[in-house]
């Protein structure tokens, strides 16, 4: 196992205990009113659910990773919104022929060449499976946030993702050479904390990893309850 990522998830896994998750419901139940609003908005006329429970699931990463308060179940033309769905793959702008050209290539090295020859051609020909403006995007805003936690530790946004780990970010330049290493991916890592790379990644996985998911199962729940009103029935008076 790679003793990089080994390090990262040891430094990761203290922010999720459940006091700390325990801390952002407040912030999730806000999201999810927003959300039962929108629903009522609509009179009880035929919608695509999953319109509404992308944007319910966009906001709750929004706010619990970032901190930010987007409300894209109203504003989808927010840069935020706009830019995590291009990293996702969701955007509605065409693709240009030269960036399906280079989604092939970036296909064809992902299982043809070995990681280091992969690395090293990546970087020569700037391919990427992210979109570049949007990978520039979550840079700046990670490192404004990053700023801001820091000058006001206690502020009321010190709950999400990016506080909880902001002070434990380094910067390589500063570390003993001796402390600093090189993973099997071509990345340089140190002991010593998270590096603005590993942070940065690590926060825009929260897209990847829960967005469609999390989406798409409220959606099949959603069905569930239309088809079966008797349960549903039995839901809301559990609740």
């Amino acid at each position: 196992m790679d003793e990089h990522w080994k390090h990262v998830r040891s430094i990761l896994t203290p922010t999720f205990t459940s006091g700390k998750l325990k801390l952002m419901f407040p912030v999730i139940k806000n999201c999810a009113d927003k959300l039962v609003s929108h629903l009522k908005s609509t009179n009880s006329e035929p919608v695509d659910i999953k319109d509404y429970t992308a944007g319910y699931t966009m906001d709750v990463i929004a706010s619990t990773v970032f901190g930010l308060d987007v409300d894209s179940q109203s504003k989808t033309d927010h840069p935020f919104v706009e830019h995590a769905s291009t990293l996702l793959g969701a955007s509605k702008k065409p693709k240009g022929f030269f960036a399906i050209c280079k989604q092939i290539c970036l296909i064809i090295m992902l299982f043809t060449f070995p990681t280091s020859l992969r690395v090293v051609l990546a970087n020569f020909f700037g391919l990427s499976f992210t979109d570049q403006e949007s990978m520039k995007y979550f840079n700046n805003v990670i490192d404004r946030l990053v700023k801001e936690r820091k000058q006001n530790p206690d502020s009321e946004n010190s709950k999400d993702f990016v506080s909880q780990c902001s002070k434990k970010v380094v910067d390589l330049s500063q570390v003993p050479k001796e402390k600093v290493f090189m993973s099997s991916s071509g990345f340089q890592w140190t002991t010593e904390g998270l590096t603005r790379e590993d942070f940065v990644a690590n926060s825009t996985i929260f897209f990847g990893a829960g967005y469609e998911t999390t989406a798409t199962a409220l959606q099949f729940f959603f069905y569930n309850m239309a088809v079966h009103p008797n349960i549903q029935q039995k839901v809301g008076g559990a609740s």
